[in-house]
């Protein structure tokens, strides 16, 4: 039988966890920031009401959550880390992107990038509680 985890003597090399954490939850939030620069391209009132900061920190959060739920296997500071980075990234090629298409200045990259790595780190943080209290609860289910 060979599926996760079997042993076998042709076992394909498969990236770490984390890296591959990493991967997948930056493509996932740079997606989500781009739909994001597409809806306020789109839409006039989400330009002229300063959406994007909103939208593009609570991106920076669920990017956090999303990488914390697929590294659960990670120490607690490499989840919180990696929802940063993630979440940064995802801010700062988002904030590129609208600021080619005329939405923002150029210095706003740095900014977005922060502030997103704050979201994501605290994003993180929630999605390790979710986590725990989901494991508690699973546990306390199985006693019974």
């Amino acid at each position: 039988m060979h599926g996760h985890g079997a042993l076998s003597a042709a076992a394909p090399a498969a990236p770490a966890p984390a890296a591959t954490a990493t991967l997948k939850t930056s493509i996932v939030g740079v997606v989500l920031m781009a739909s994001l620069v597409v809806l306020v391209q789109l839409i006039e009132p989400l330009r002229a009401g300063k959406f994007y900061p909103v939208g593009a920190t609570l991106v920076g959060g669920v990017t956090g959550y999303l990488f914390a739920r697929a590294a659960r296997a990670s120490p607690t500071v490499r989840q919180v880390r990696g929802g940063a980075v993630c979440a940064a990234l995802a801010g700062a090629l988002g904030t590129a992107a609208a600021s080619l298409l005329g939405q923002l200045p150029l210095q706003n990259v740095v900014i977005a990038g922060l502030t997103n790595a704050v979201a994501g780190s605290l994003g993180a943080l929630a999605g390790l509680l979710h986590l725990r209290v989901s494991s508690k609860r699973q546990a306390a289910s199985g006693k019974r």
